[in-house]
């Protein structure tokens, strides 16, 4: 989970907070846990998945091509 919080903090400017309810409302419309939330977005950023909730395609597009 903090992998994924600093993706957020990082990829969106977000404090950690912010990162973390950001997990929640992914994880509330997406019918999982925070931690499947937190692994769906690890996993799309190291392209081990296909999958990418639609919230965080241009997020993920944008950490993957970062200098």
């Amino acid at each position: 989970m903090t992998t994924a919080r600093g993706i957020l903090a990082t990829g969106r400017g977000y404090n950690q907070r912010q990162a973390f309810d950001e997990l929640m409302d992914v994880a509330k419309r997406q019918h999982v846990s925070v931690v499947s939330a937190a692994r769906q977005l690890i996993d799309a950023v190291q392209g081990t998945t296909d999958y990418v909730p639609t919230e965080w395609v241009e997020l993920v597009h944008r950490v993957q091509t970062a200098p």
